[in-house]
């Protein structure tokens, strides 16, 4: 989670509070905190949600795939994934498996047509919906593996985050060996903003798009400081009466801490860069449509790729372009 939505029309439905999990496991296993799979299982456990959407590593692929579970055992804490799934055609070849209630976790740009499909369905669904500065193409973790000069077949499991906050990249091996590639200051952080892998719609997206989710889950960052706040928090905002009513529910059961904040704009703040990015991005558009041709021409990403330098060189010219057209 890494900026994304923040089209915060406040009402009477809105809470922005930071929380987390009470139990350890998931919290420590979770993106940051834990809320968002604490009330998948609560949901699930309390019969309040009668299937859900779960995601599971495939060791032969090498990449995770989404399945429907109905039962809070088979919730599997993936943390967050970094490569693109396509859940509506997913959730589409899937419908008739989906018991209603039911809920998911979704990209901005997804809770909309996810609404749509299942309300068309007369399933009644609970969206969780996850900032997000882009998306990458499987390409971004192929190319990783070649710079980290870690071969396929030597793969057990991939995790892109989790095991604390805000952690990063872990490879399990199989002979037992781990790699690992912080979420800070890491090749995987530049290869996640170098932009050659991101999805063509991540190009110009706009960061205050219609909101369709029931409650928003963000990393918090420059709110916590990583390294001291390790075991992860969620920064959380309600969208409807519903959600509400359920973090309440699980506030008095301690299944989760849930502590309100008093800046309106914890969202903004933390996510402000990716903010910053996206709107000059919307603001510049035809200058964004010939940095998308470009970084998405095939040729051009085969020679940035080819070596270590060339990338390099590809980030500062990306990150310089970024810095002007924000001053404009």
């Amino acid at each position: 989670m890494a900026g994304g939505n923040i089209a915060m029309i406040m009402s009477e439905k809105n809470r922005i509070f930071i929380g987390y999990s009470t139990n350890a496991d998931t919290r420590h296993k979770a993106t940051s905190g834990g809320i968002g799979s604490s009330i998948v299982k609560y949901l699930l456990e309390s019969q309040q949600a009668n299937s859900a959407l779960s995601f599971k590593f495939d060791s032969g692929k090498l990449c995770y795939t989404p399945q429907i579970i109905s039962h809070a055992g088979d919730y599997e804490l993936s943390a967050s994934i970094y490569h693109e799934i396509d859940i509506i055609s997913f959730l589409k070849n899937n419908i008739r498996q989906i018991k209603s209630p039911f809920i998911c976790f979704a990209l901005p740009c997804q809770t909309k047509a996810i609404r749509f499909l299942l309300s068309r369905e007369n399933i009644t669904c609970y969206i969780i919906e996850l900032t997000c500065s882009s998306q990458q193409s499987y390409e971004a973790t192929e190319y990783l593996l070649k710079r980290l000069n870690i071969s396929k077949e030597n793969i057990e499991n991939i995790r892109y985050r989790g095991n604390g906050w805000p952690n990063g990249m872990c490879i399990s091996m199989k002979n037992g060996e781990q790699k690992a590639d912080p979420a800070i200051d890491s090749l995987w952080t530049k290869i996640f903003h170098s932009r050659l892998f991101i999805m063509p719609r991540c190009f110009l997206c706009n960061p205050r798009m219609q909101s369709y989710a029931d409650i928003t889950l963000a990393d918090p960052w420059r709110i916590d400081i990583p390294g001291i706040e390790s075991n992860g928090r969620t920064l959380c905002c309600t969208r409807t009466a519903s959600m509400n009513k359920i973090i309440n529910e699980m506030s008095l059961r301690k299944l989760i801490v849930a502590e309100d904040t008093e800046r309106e704009n914890a969202f903004t703040y933390s996510q402000e860069e990716t903010i910053i990015r996206k709107n000059a991005a919307i603001k510049h558009r035809k200058t964004g449509r010939i940095i998308k041709s470009v970084f998405r021409n095939r040729y051009y990403k085969k020679i940035v790729i080819s070596t270590p330098f060339l990338f390099e060189l590809h980030c500062k010219i990306k990150n310089r372009i970024d810095r002007h057209l924000a001053s404009l």
